[in-house]
């Protein structure tokens, strides 16, 4: 379950997005000011002009959301950054499991069919395209990569 964070002077609103973004299927914690919740992340901003938009996003802010909300455009905005959050950790662990088994190689050469598809099967859900050569003869041109052939 992901955690929210909700920062708001207004004691009122802090109970009304906790209970939405709890019912949404998110555990929050809410906190009346900025001092209280300093070293969490803040989503909304009772301040929302164009500079702070894009002071918060040079600061590393996903996105930026001002009040008053629209309920599900904001539950959609958390889903969206939590998506691309998992997709980039997704990313890191692809790449460094690249690494680990390929350091300095500047291209990957596989001799074996099974290794063909253990490596395949590491990239396949990315976008990464794929080169495979060889000699002529060797089957590459009826070569598919299928998740369920093992």
């Amino acid at each position: 379950m992901e955690k929210i964070l909700i920062v708001d002077d207004n004691e009122i609103l802090r109970f009304t997005l906790t209970e939405l973004l709890e019912e949404s299927g998110f555990e929050c914690t809410a906190f009346e000011d900025g001092p209280s919740a300093l070293k969490e992340f803040i989503i909304l901003t009772a301040f929302g002009d164009i500079k702070t938009a894009v002071e918060c996003m040079k600061q590393g802010a996903q996105d930026f959301i001002t009040k008053p909300f629209d309920n599900d455009a904001m539950i959609m905005t958390i889903k969206k950054t939590l998506e691309l959050k998992y997709l980039k950790q997704e990313v890191n662990i692809l790449r460094k499991k690249l690494d680990e088994n390929y350091r300095g190689e500047k291209s990957l050469v596989i001799r074996s069919h099974e290794k063909v598809f253990e490596q395949v099967s590491i990239v396949a859900p990315t976008k990464l395209s794929i080169l495979i050569e060889g000699e002529s003869g060797t089957g590459k041109s009826n070569f598919m990569y299928d998740p369920l052939f093992k």
